[in-house]
């Protein structure tokens, strides 16, 4: 290798547009970092080799690499493909090292005016990988002022272009101020306000086809699965990261069972471990009033009003949380934007879709309504009666809260036991439900555990009595947001409670043994809370409105347009008649034809 320096007759500005150039090589792959689509160390590194040429280039030595030691790079990059392919197992980050190592290589051996428009393209092919690859709202941050430097670096390369024939005009006082802070900020927000008809007009494509290797941060383990142990603490309950948002008017979610979300119900219990019956599932049949039932209305009438808006990130599960009051619901946004998604109601009354969702799936919940008429009951074979027959447990329950009988109703007798265990025992998250008979141990020797410990306890102790159970899992209590028409549900909303068989008339009741302590409920948050929130609520609104838009959206807005064309043609007919004195008039317009009567 060899320093020399450029002969300025040979390429007029080489030394700034080389400098201009790198600049915004320099800055392009930051992104890269944050997806995980670029190793740091390999940032790190190509950042120092990359500002050294930059250095020596800015005190006029500028780096020219023979011919042969392009030739060797280019046999070692083959090489390079196939090892770090194979090392790694992923495409996009050998691309991206590819482009960074050719970015490096062009900017030291520029020689002609072609070798400057390509590393300008390097350059944006690096921008553009790192949004791809960027799926957080924060990518806006970066793409802001990266935008002003590279108005900046275009439009001085423009200039340099123009004085290729007379350099020393670049020297002329104002020349090198050009543009000015104001032009650029101007012009960067003229071409981000013109960029939006083109991102609301483009064709869209079903899925990214550049989406990085990194896990999405938020799809954390649950335990919604069709199986729970309780002897295992859960993940999900000790974290804060928001699971699902609920927007609706604060009148609707004070509705009784608004804020306790019913996800999945278990029934078999094999003395360890919870599961749910196999099968049984049906596809829940659409109506254009209301979407899908869930609850009776008197006289079947329409279901309008009290409606909330569920916004759920992934939960690693098919089951969808559900307000115990809701009455109807439908997919709604990204949830009609999936092909193949329906809603699904199984024997246990959970609600699911056929795939385990990958991405936010919003859906409309209608609050109200009388509960779905069960008269039948569980049937004598149902999981849901299975005792395991402790004489101890019956004894206890006999003794706390007595059992059913011509004086004392299932019901009564399970709120005798929900109060004995919500008040006598204690709630902890280290104290899981574990031994050969857990729920022995837990009732007459730990007496504290976390929320899936009561609920199990409450619901094998009320079967010794001949009373039908169900372990449900959901989430329970919000966040209220900053506005205050969204609550903000959160991981340690997770929760677990009882579904108790109480006869035809009462059906499938709810009850919840947890101690007040261990009871998520609505809080509202401190300032710092609701600044938080409020960053969440940009988050989310990126990605319904920016990363989840699609076609379904776009053929929203096509019919709102043309449904205000036709309104304000049918209010100009109207206007023109009453202006000629004609009369009153009456407009029809259709799809197809508009016609006048006077």
């Amino acid at each position: 290798m060899k320093r020399t320096k450029a002969p300025p007759e040979a390429l007029p500005f080489r030394r700034e547009r080389v400098l201009a150039a790198g600049l915004l090589t320099l800055f392009a792959p930051v992104p890269l970092v944050f997806a995980d689509s670029l190793a740091p160390v390999l940032f790190a590194v190509w950042t120092l080799l990359l500002g050294l040429h930059l250095l020596f280039v800015a005190k006029g030595r500028i780096l020219v690499l023979p011919n042969w030691v392009l030739n060797g790079i280019g046999l070692a990059v083959f090489i390079l493909v196939f090892r770090y392919r194979f090392g790694f197992r992923s495409l996009l980050r050998t691309a991206v090292v590819l482009l960074l190592l050719t970015t490096l290589v062009k900017l030291a051996a520029v020689r002609r005016e072609s070798d400057l428009s390509l590393v300008l393209s390097l350059a944006a092919f690096l921008f553009i990988g790192s949004l791809a690859t960027s799926f957080h709202v924060s990518i806006l941050v970066f793409v802001v002022p990266y935008a002003a430097l590279a108005w900046v670096v275009l439009v001085r390369w423009a200039l340099w272009r123009e004085l290729a024939d007379a350099p020393g005009e670049w020297h002329r006082v104002g020349a090198r101020e050009i543009p000015r802070p104001g032009q650029v900020a101007v012009a960067v927000a003229a071409v981000l306000v013109a960029a939006i008809p083109f991102f609301l007009l483009l064709p869209r494509i079903r899925t990214p086809y550049v989406r990085g290797i990194q896990a999405d941060s938020r799809e954390i383990w649950t335990g919604f699965s069709e199986t729970l142990d309780p002897s295992v603490t859960g993940v999900l309950k000790r974290s804060d990261r928001v699971q699902l948002r609920i927007e609706g008017d604060a009148a609707v979610m004070n509705e009784p069972g608004s804020l306790r979300l019913r996800t999945l119900a278990f029934s078999s219990w094999d003395g360890r471990s919870w599961s749910k019956p196999k099968g049984g599932g049906r596809m829940l049949p659409f109506q254009v009033d209301s979407g899908v039932r869930l609850a009776a209305s008197e006289g079947d009438t329409p279901l309008r009003g009290r409606t909330l808006l569920v916004d759920l990130l992934p939960l690693r599960s098919k089951f969808l949380p559900v307000p115990g009051a809701a009455a109807a619901m439908r997919l709604a946004g990204s949830g009609q934007r999936r092909t193949g998604y329906w809603l699904e109601r199984d024997r246990l009354s959970n609600i699911l879709v056929p795939f385990t969702p990958d991405r936010n799936l919003q859906y409309e919940v209608v609050v109200g309504g009388a509960p779905l008429p069960d008269p039948g009951g569980p049937g004598p074979e149902d999981p849901s009666r299975s005792a395991v027959g402790s004489a101890p447990i019956r004894r206890f329950v006999v003794e706390k809260a007595g059992e059913p009988g011509p004086e004392r109703s299932p019901e009564a007798v399970a709120r005798a036991l929900e109060q004995e265990l919500a008040t006598r025992f204690s709630y902890s998250l280290e104290i899981p439900l574990r031994g050969k008979a857990p729920v022995e141990d837990f009732l007459f020797r730990q007496r504290r555990g976390h929320c899936e410990a009561f609920a199990t306890a409450m619901a094998i102790a009320l079967r010794e009595v001949g009373i039908p159970t169900r372990l449900i899992t959901g989430f329970l209590g919000a966040e209220a947001g900053l506005f205050g028409n969204t609550w903000v549900v959160r991981g340690k909303n997770a929760h677990a409670w009882v579904e108790a068989w109480c006869g035809p008339e009462r059906g499938w009741v709810v009850f919840d043994p947890t101690p007040a302590a261990g009871r998520p409920a609505l809080e509202r948050a401190s300032w710092l809370s609701a600044l938080r929130n409020a960053g969440e609520d940009v988050e989310l609104f990126y990605d319904r409105w920016v990363l989840s838009f699609g076609e379904s959206d776009q053929g929203d807005l096509v019919r709102r347009v043309r449904e205000a064309v036709e309104s304000g043609s049918a209010a100009l007919f109207r206007l023109g008649a009453a202006v000629r004195g004609a009369g009153p008039a009456t407009v029809e317009i259709g799809r197809a034809s508009c016609r006048e009567r006077v």
